[in-house]
């Protein structure tokens, strides 16, 4: 290998991990979680101010959620399954955890989405 081509890959590895990093600051600039039950929206939550929230269903659902450091997290359900408990914390763009026993769902949308079109059928 020549002086030049380990010169450019050096280049073009720093551009790459600028890149990454640049997405991933990008991804969650101006970041929100939605939270529906049943398709209704509930509340739009700013994923930069640390909170825990409580959501109770009409018919004695509860589910206790944390956003922290731009992470969101279910800590708790008294939903029979706890599937939504088990879900891994979300943080990225159009991440969910949803409780089915609930009709509940928990959603990270960027600014930039908001009123795109996510796919049209014909």
């Amino acid at each position: 290998m020549k002086k030049g081509d380990i010169i450019l890959i050096l280049i073009l590895l720093v551009a790459g991990v600028i890149g990454c990093v640049a997405l991933l600051l990008l991804n969650r600039d101006g970041a929100y979680v939605a939270v529906s039950i049943d398709g209704e929206n509930q509340g739009v939550y700013s994923l930069a101010k640390d909170r825990e929230l409580v959501i109770k269903t009409e018919d004695g659902g509860e589910n206790v959620f944390v956003i922290k450091d731009g992470v969101v997290d279910m800590i708790s359900s008294n939903c029979p399954n706890q599937d939504c408990v088990m879900h891994n914390p979300i943080s990225d763009n159009n991440e969910s955890i949803v409780c089915l026993p609930h009709r509940l769902a928990i959603v990270i949308y960027n600014e930039k989405t908001v009123g795109e079109t996510d796919a049209t059928v014909y």
